[in-house]
């Protein structure tokens, strides 16, 4: 038995909400993989060339995964930085490792910095979303049910009435959307103080 199996709706609410706050994804993500870029930013530099490059890669992208305690194979690694890259590199420029290698054999002043920044941010995007996900995951189909119910019931009067109006059971595939609507109306709040 989980915890969230012994929780009523409001406290399970309650709690995935504080999980999902800025300052805990924040605190919980965005700092640590911080430290991480800080100090693969003072290690000692790769050979301008393409084994230096991909050894760039595997050792930046093993490093920002081995920080939210994932032990990744190099190669997986590496394939994970070349998505990452392609994401958050060069996105105006066609494809974003192409140009990031291309800027690293160049040896433009910044690009082992903004190859790093890119490998972070896909790191961050990707950890956000599984931090999100595991918010989800225990829950089964009735505790879903039942936060969507005691969601409609606190958010009410913010809710957009389209969503107040759906069967509970219509909302249960779009139940990180429906917690993320009512936890922007609470920042919202917050942020009116």
């Amino acid at each position: 038995m989980t915890i969230f199996t012994m929780m009523n709706s409001d406290l399970l609410l309650d709690a995935i909400l504080a999980n999902l706050q800025p300052k805990m994804l924040r605190d919980s993500i965005d700092l640590p993989l911080l430290e991480t870029v800080e100090r693969l930013a003072s290690s000692e530099e790769e050979e301008l060339s393409y084994a230096g490059f991909v050894r760039l890669i595997k050792r930046a992208s093993q490093a920002l995964l081995n920080t939210a305690g994932n032990v990744v194979h190099p190669c997986e690694a590496l394939a994970r930085g070349e998505v990452w890259l392609n994401l958050h590199y060069g996105k105006l420029h066609g494809s974003g490792y192409e140009m990031a290698l291309l800027d690293y054999l160049e040896n433009s002043s910044r690009s082992v910095e903004l190859i790093i920044q890119a490998l972070f941010l896909g790191a961050q995007q990707e950890m956000r979303q599984a931090w999100i996900d595991t918010q989800f995951a225990p829950l089964d189909w009735h505790q879903r049910i039942t936060l969507i119910s005691t969601c409609k019931m606190r958010f009410a009067n913010t809710l957009p009435r389209e969503l107040l109006d759906r069967p509970d059971w219509c909302l249960v595939d779009h139940l990180p959307d429906l917690i993320d609507i009512c936890l922007d109306d609470i920042l919202s709040v917050l942020s009116n103080r």
